[in-house]
């Protein structure tokens, strides 16, 4: 395992302006092909393991145990969306996976101690489509978030019910939405809304039965004439959607990365929805997740971008991918009113990571800070953060702020 430091403070700042921030040092954790990354207590021993594509890490020397030999196409495992769940309530973790090559979504079984690979079996969720995208969710609001909710390219959105390791399918729409994925209550009804790269379904009172009205929200926002058009087919390909409020007005707005033209953020108004493209000459970025690493209040966007420009690059690494973070500084008047001020550095660049979603906010070592968690093909990646606390505002960096 190999660990270079890496002090935000004197990383390359995308808006030219430097800022005092919490030094990350990245964690080589394996060199091998990966794909999606998990973080969970695999073996019940009380410390977060990580998982990635076909092998588990036992935290904290990071033990290899492979369980699985899934192939690996294009330099990485044909892993997506790798999310933890007991599936069959044994009181192991399982995991859910999806194969964009394999077309199907499976679920890993968990045997407990055993852990070689013919201990581990999976079992076929659904097999429909190349899957990339997929969420957990309290969709039956039962209080637990054990609904799966997919994008199944050309064939829509579903939602997925497990009892006891068996798992029943409901459609929610069978549009060709495009590209991304969000769950969250945006209306305030309480009840779980699916977000996609044309607008929200909303969810009925009965999601298993009901029809999931759509409303075309942001896909028809208007906004600076640079930004492309948000439709179905349209050149701005979406990663993970969060559902939060940006600019502290009381009404939850979107925030996304995406290729074509970066980084968005689609503001909700009384009187409807404005999108927004992030300050600061950002490089496309899919993989995304919000938390407030600052400690400040405002959610920011860390994401993974491909270092394509000078602006971007860090010094002897022009091929790296960027684990770059937007960072919220508040509300500034723009002459339109008020709307958050957004500036943009880089925390790591690492070769190859995977654009996304594969990268996780976490606290790795329970030091009470923020960690990241990657990976990509050549290999899996910790960005630990070494602060004791946060330079800027005094306090300790935050958890994640979904």
């Amino acid at each position: 395992m190999r660990s270079s430091p890496l002090l935000l403070a004197a990383a390359l700042v995308l808006s030219g302006e430097p800022s005092a921030s919490a030094p990350f040092t990245v964690v080589t954790i394996s060199d091998a092909p990966a794909g999606s990354v998990a973080v969970v207590d695999i073996d019940r021993d009380g410390r977060l393991d990580i998982v990635s594509g076909n092998v588990w890490y036992h935290a904290p020397h990071w033990t290899p145990y492979r369980f699985r030999g899934l192939p690996v196409e294009d330099g990485r495992v044909d892993s997506h969306s790798l999310l933890p769940l007991d599936v069959d309530e044994d009181g192991w973790v399982d995991l859910i996976d999806l194969a964009r090559s394999g077309r199907r979504i499976t679920w890993w079984r968990n045997p407990g101690r055993a852990w070689g690979p013919s201990q581990w079996v999976d079992r076929t969720i659904h097999a429909c489509c190349p899957v990339e995208l997929a969420v957990l969710a309290d969709i039956d609001g039962d209080g637990h978030a054990r609904e799966l909710v997919v994008h199944e390219p050309s064939q829509g959105l579903a939602w997925y019910k497990v009892r006891k390791g068996f798992w029943t399918r409901h459609s929610i729409s069978t549009r060709d939405v495009g590209s991304g994925l969000g769950v969250g209550d945006l209306n305030g009804d309480g009840r779980i809304d699916v977000l996609t790269a044309v607008g929200w379904f909303e969810a009925p009172v009965d999601p298993r039965s009901s029809e999931w009205p759509l409303h075309e929200a942001w896909g028809a926002a208007v906004g600076p004439v640079d930004m492309v058009r948000h439709t179905a087919g349209d050149d701005l390909r979406l990663g993970l959607l969060h559902l939060t409020d940006i600019d502290g007005n009381g009404l939850p707005d979107v925030l996304a990365g995406g290729t074509g033209r970066g980084a968005v953020w689609f503001e909700q108004r009384h009187d409807g929805w404005i999108r927004h493209r992030l300050a600061g000459g950002d490089p496309p970025a899919r993989g995304s997740l919000v938390a407030d690493l600052d400690g400040d209040g405002h959610p920011e966007l860390v994401a993974v971008s491909t270092a394509a420009d000078g602006r971007s690059r860090l010094q002897g690494q022009p091929a790296a991918r960027v684990v770059s973070y937007r960072r919220n500084a508040g509300a500034e008047a723009d002459g339109a009113g008020e709307r958050p001020a957004w500036d943009s550095r880089v925390l790591a660049a690492i070769d190859h990571l995977s654009p996304a979603p594969e990268i996780i906010a976490v606290d790795l070592d329970d030091d009470g800070d923020v960690d990241l968690v990657g990976a990509g093909p050549s290999g899996v990646f910790w960005l630990r953060n070494d602060s004791a606390g946060n330079p800027d505002t005094g306090g300790p960096m935050m958890a994640p702020y979904h």
